[in-house]
């Protein structure tokens, strides 16, 4: 599986750093300038023991689902994926994102804090400067 219904930054936008860094460097923006987002942490892709991963599966743990959820409102949510300049998407994760696509979520995998945020932004998202803009414009 190989077609993205989704946004996939292209490996040039990356960030430098891990996923995870990116991951918690984007949590840590969107604290302070959306205040009013939740950013989520969907942790799949957890190291642990084999019970603890059957456990996990039990209670409904689904590899390949996106990494964070955001949510401003009941009617705006977002799962992104993260992923590192080196990083590649599963079939598993691709069949996830398509599948939320086809839901009529916002979705996409993003390799950068800045495009992350600007993907937000352009979802309507409320950011802490939106007042601001709007005088400005």
């Amino acid at each position: 599986m190989s077609e993205y219904l989704f946004h996939v930054d292209d490996r040039s936008q990356a960030d430098d750093g891990a996923e995870i860094d990116i991951q918690v460097r984007l949590q840590v923006r969107i604290k302070k300038i959306a205040p009013a987002v939740r950013l989520v942490a969907v942790p799949n892709g957890m190291k642990t023991s084999a019970w603890g991963a059957m456990q996990a599966r039990r209670e409904g743990m689904s590899g390949g689902f996106p990494d964070l959820i955001a949510i401003a409102s009941p009617k705006l949510v977002a799962f992104l994926e993260i992923k590192a300049r080196s990083g590649v998407l599963s079939d598993t994760q691709i069949g996830w994102l398509n599948h939320l696509h086809l839901a009529g979520f916002l979705c996409g995998c993003f390799r950068s804090v800045d495009t992350a945020v600007a993907a937000l932004r352009d979802w309507s998202f409320p950011f802490a400067d939106d007042a601001f803009r709007q005088a400005a414009a």
